[in-house]
């Protein structure tokens, strides 16, 4: 089973607590609170990311009530109509949990920080405010035609019961293994989109043979099926595929897995049915969109992997995001491990891309800079997953290492601009600091100092790929070749004023790139990569009469 210190305190666990809080069960909430915190983190922490989503969903209901003009419960019960059954079902659980206590609470003027503290998400101990002024004006926007947020009540569907404990039971089987969670063959491979199905990797064509999944060189049945998921039998491929197949795949943290809130949650002028009705698929997807990310994205974006794909149409569905929120080169190998290869399969490039989370470490130090990774512990890690993919890579492939961000973008960028939930990010970073609930307390911090520190700290990390590729190229050679494309992501942001900066980080967390960064991020590696001989496929002549004879060879 995963550690649960490969989840800690990351900003996903925090905002889908929020999304739980607000929208969904305290089942589920508990279930992930405990695989991330443990037992004791309440009253050591301040409440953690229990009690930052708990303050930040009273701040939305209170501001829903007073939009809507009507009483806290009336409110409660128009969002969990809205969502969809069976999840539902977990939205009015919690609600006849907490309910009584939360509209009591608000109806007496008390600050989303008190009331989460009576509730028991905040802790008493430790009390961390996020309100110094009580109550703020509500961030009233024009709603637009489609806001009207029409509520519709349906009837409970039947065993919805059975069917919402199924689902969470699959939810947090996915996130402890990093792995479809619906796939029966076990190959690896799903045809579910959520649950790390085929929204991750490319999607399977054969639920029901482990042979078949994107990237196997198995040849069915003389080669008259599909064989890997392209769309083109195994004959076809050898008519119209002289290149072979080259996969792609990326291992990395939430940046990788492209982590982004919607903001609309927190306007509720903009809340619509189908903002509501998305939310059981947001929480199936980890708040993750790898389908939309700058590495492994087919929707809103030409991604690297949609650029092999580009070059090659036999590439198409070669593909695996193996994004994970909160890890870092200290738990990098469960990352790997979750990635499906074997030796016998197309040789693959595969980008290692850990931009900040051995920076944005908890410990108990005084010094949070004692909490970060060093140089030498992050060699050893690194070279162990290294041995891991040499020991069950396919000969041929190649490994390339992205470098860490300089992260004092952002509370240089922020610190002063207004947060979704009507405060500045400086004293949203302070609160989250407070609660324990922080994704980055070397760099969402005031003490400038301290930001320093961690950027360099991320530079002498980054400067260890070049030297792990000049002391171990012969140690790996026969399998894969390395190669290093330097600090991408400040390639990106050195394309931006302070002022458009803003755009390009997205604003529930004040720490991910957004979707409007994905398709420069993507374009940067994409060039990097042209300069690495063999890390890309070759262009394939006959791409245009593949696609007059398969068409989306199956789509995604």
């Amino acid at each position: 089973m995963l550690e649960s210190s490969i989840l800690i305190r990351t900003t996903a666990v925090a905002v889908i607590m929020l999304l739980f809080f607000t929208l969904s069960s305290a089942q589920l909430g508990l279930t992930i609170s405990d695989l991330v915190h443990g037992s004791n983190n309440a009253a050591k922490d301040g409440g953690g990311s229990k009690c930052a989503a708990c303050v930040a969903g009273v701040k939305v209901v209170d501001d829903a009530s007073r939009y809507y003009d009507e009483d806290v419960n009336a409110v409660f019960r128009r969002i969990c109509s809205a969502i969809p059954q069976p999840f539902r079902i977990g939205c009015n659980t919690f609600v006849s949990k907490y309910g009584k206590k939360i509209i009591s609470a608000l109806s007496t003027g008390m600050t989303p920080e008190q009331v989460c503290r009576i509730s028991g998400f905040c802790s008493e101990e430790k009390q961390c405010t996020l309100y110094k002024k009580w109550p703020l004006p509500i961030r009233n926007e024009k709603a637009s035609k489609n806001s009207v947020f029409i509520v519709d009540y349906e009837e409970p569907i039947k065993d919805s019961n059975n069917i919402f404990s199924d689902m969470m039971n699959a939810v947090k089987r996915s996130m402890v293994t990093h792995k479809p969670a619906m796939d029966p063959d076990s190959d690896g491979f799903s045809t579910f989109k959520q649950l790390r199905g085929s929204n991750w990797r490319g999607k399977d064509c054969n639920g029901g043979d482990k042979t078949v999944y994107p990237g196997s060189k198995a040849a069915p049945f003389l080669g008259y099926f599909d064989g890997n998921c392209n769309g083109l039998k195994q004959a076809d491929e050898r008519k119209y595929c002289p290149n072979g197949i080259r996969q792609f795949a990326a291992l990395g943290d939430s940046m990788t897995a492209h982590f982004e809130l919607p903001e609309d949650l927190f306007f509720v002028s903009r809340w619509t049915n189908e903002l509501f009705a998305d939310l059981p698929n947001l929480i199936m997807m980890e708040a993750d969109h790898p389908q939309k990310s700058f590495f492994t994205g087919f929707e809103d974006v030409l991604s690297v992997a949609g650029r092999f794909r580009q070059l090659d149409r036999c590439n198409h569905r070669q593909f695996q995001n193996g994004g994970v929120n909160g890890i870092s080169s200290n738990n990098l190998m469960f990352g790997a491990k979750a990635l499906n290869f074997k030796k016998k399969d197309h040789p693959m490039t595969v980008v290692i891309s850990i931009v900040g989370n051995d920076i944005c470490s908890h410990c108990d130090a005084d010094d949070k800079a004692d909490c970060m990774t060093t140089v030498d512990d992050f060699e050893k890690n690194i070279v162990e997953v290294l041995d891991h993919l040499h020991d069950n890579m396919p000969r041929g492939s190649h490994v390339v290492f992205g470098g860490l961000v300089d992260g004092r973008v952002l509370y240089d960028t922020l610190q002063d601009q207004i947060h979704p939930l009507g405060v500045t990010y400086s004293d949203f970073y302070e609160f989250m600091e407070c609660t324990g609930a922080s994704p980055c307390l070397q760099w969402m911090s005031k003490n400038e100092t301290l930001r320093n520190v961690a950027s360099q700290r991320a530079h002498d990390l980054s400067e260890v790929y070049p030297k792990i590729i000049a002391e171990h190229a012969s140690k790996y050679g026969d399998v894969f070749q390395m190669a290093y494309i330097g600090e991408y992501l400040n390639d990106m942001l050195g394309m931006f004023t302070k002022e458009e900066m803003v755009k390009v980080i997205a604003s529930v967390d004040g720490f991910h790139a957004s979707q409007y960064a994905q398709q420069y991020i993507a374009d940067i590696v994409y060039n990097k990569l042209t300069k690495i001989p063999g890390a890309l496929p070759k262009e394939n002549p006959n791409n245009a009469r593949i696609i007059q004879r398969f068409g989306d060879q199956g789509g995604f």
